[in-house]
């Protein structure tokens, strides 16, 4: 069986993105927890309904965070207290994917600051 995905470029190019990373998750040690696997397929489905190309950049922000926290991969307090931080001052965070770390829409310490490209990416398959 074939699975077929539909792919549409959101309107963020040149948006600024800030984010920290402290080191990655193993995707294959999740996916080997068959109830964590279950759990991040059904917080994937809810989340999914919710992503139109409408969306800002912020709005994304906070879609993620609730299927992190949802799906149980925002686990790690040093994430948590940060996300929290920047929310205090307004921004929106959620965590990186998969991995111990944060992306936000505003700047905050020890942030490397990005920006959203219009260029396509392409991956070896």
């Amino acid at each position: 069986s074939s699975v077929k995905f539909r792919v549409e470029r959101l309107p963020l190019t040149g948006t600024p993105v800030y984010c920290i990373s402290y080191g990655k998750l193993l995707t294959s040690s999740v996916l080997k927890n068959l109830h964590a696997v279950k759990r991040i397929n059904f917080a994937a489905d809810r989340t999914l309904r919710k992503i139109t190309t409408r969306l800002s950049f912020s709005e994304i922000l906070m879609i993620a965070k609730t299927f992190a926290k949802e799906s149980g991969l925002l686990a790690s307090k040093r994430v948590i207290k940060i996300i929290d931080a920047i929310e205090k001052r307004g921004g929106h965070a959620t965590m990186i994917m998969l991995g111990e770390g944060v992306v936000s829409d505003i700047p905050f310490t020890g942030a490397l600051k990005l920006t959203v490209s219009g260029l396509e990416s392409q991956t070896a398959g």
